[in-house]
């Protein structure tokens, strides 16, 4: 194939495997806008970003995925229905001067979502309760979801070396959550005994620095999700949920084709 990109943007072409295994040829072309500020028709960049041919994360992805954070999504997609909107970078308070917290927000024609960004806290366990201390000033916060509500553990359980993970599905990167025990049924029980011990000794913990306006953590047990505007991981329960089940019935019936 051909193509004949007078664009000024750059593409990538390539055959991508669909829904019932048919094979596609797939045109990619990305643009990089400047933004202005002022409404007006976003004026093309003058330095173009190139295709990115894979997920690019933050973090160490080969020791342990499930600590680092998507920092930009791979542009290589056989379709997308609808439009992907993103930010990432850092959140400043106006001014730039130091406060608890402030109110961060992005509206995309009558799309609306508003973040509460605190300085950073604490949880502080007292007795059996927790409570939130008092948020450090800041002038900013990164747009990260390792700042978001969410964590993961791991444990080296048997002679072996064999590490074991209990983590929040929702956000594996994230600060300020704590297992309980349903959470700990899937780990072995070595495993679960080891994080067991380990949590009757955490008497603080570092506590998530963005949240939901409407939904505020109260402690490290709750059952809220991660908030923010960056792109989440694949494994990410909000994205997993959606990918099908690779079972037996798949490996059957349907491998190497998706679910």
């Amino acid at each position: 194939m051909q193509i004949d990109n007078r664009s000024g943007f750059p593409h990538a072409w390539f055959e991508k495997t669909g829904p019932g295994g048919i094979v596609y040829d797939v045109l990619v072309l990305r643009g990089t806008f400047a933004l202005t500020g002022d409404y007006r028709p976003l004026p093309r960049a003058d330095v173009q970003a190139p295709i990115v041919y894979a997920d690019e994360y933050d973090g160490h992805p080969e020791a342990n995925p499930l600590q680092s954070v998507l920092r930009r999504e791979g542009d290589l997609s056989l379709f997308k229905p609808a439009s992907d909107v993103y930010v990432t970078g850092t959140a400043h308070s106006e001014g730039g001067v130091a406060r608890p917290g402030w109110l961060a927000g992005i509206r995309v024609g009558t799309q609306r979502k508003l973040l509460q960004l605190h300085g950073p806290r604490r949880f502080e366990r007292h007795g059996q309760d927790w409570q939130l201390s008092n948020a450090e000033p800041t002038s900013q916060v990164p747009l990260d979801y390792r700042y978001a509500f969410g964590g993961c553990y791991s444990v080296m359980a048997n002679p072996q070396g064999q590490v074991e993970r209990v983590y929040n599905p929702d956000n594996p990167a994230g600060c300020g959550w704590l297992p309980g025990e349903a959470d700990l049924q899937a780990v072995s029980p070595e495993a679960r005994q080891q994080i067991r011990q380990w949590l009757e000794g955490v008497r603080e913990l570092p506590a998530p620095q963005i949240e939901d306006p409407q939904a505020p953590l109260t402690s490290p047990h709750d059952d809220l999700p991660a908030q923010g505007f960056a792109p989440l991981a694949r494994w990410s329960q909000p994205r997993l949920q959606h990918a099908g089940t690779y079972d037996e019935h798949w490996q059957s019936e349907r491998y190497p084709l998706l679910p």
